[in-house]
């Protein structure tokens, strides 16, 4: 029985092996949150901090412009938005 128990939660464990973090990064050119432009995935926030500053280089320099970058996103359809685990800027 003990036997069938470790086999089991050992099955279990085998299952729920931790994803790689994502960063998903967005810009705003003139920090207008209606103009979104999604600049791509990457494996740390560092890279993803870069490839927004050169989108909006780019896009070419605006007063306010903003980017943001967000852990492990995933759709929320409900609320039509990206659901985030943290979000940096």
């Amino acid at each position: 029985m003990r036997l069938l128990a470790a086999l089991a939660i050992a099955a279990l464990l085998t299952g729920c092996e931790r994803k790689p973090d994502v960063w998903t990064g967005w810009v705003y050119p003139a920090g207008n949150l209606l103009v979104t432009h999604k600049v791509g995935t990457f494996p740390t926030f560092e890279q993803c901090r870069v490839a927004a500053w050169e989108e909006l280089r780019r896009l070419g320099p605006q007063d306010g412009d903003a980017f943001e970058c967000g852990l492990n996103c995933s759709d929320d359809p409900a609320r039509l938005v990206q659901v985030c685990d943290e979000t940096r800027d």
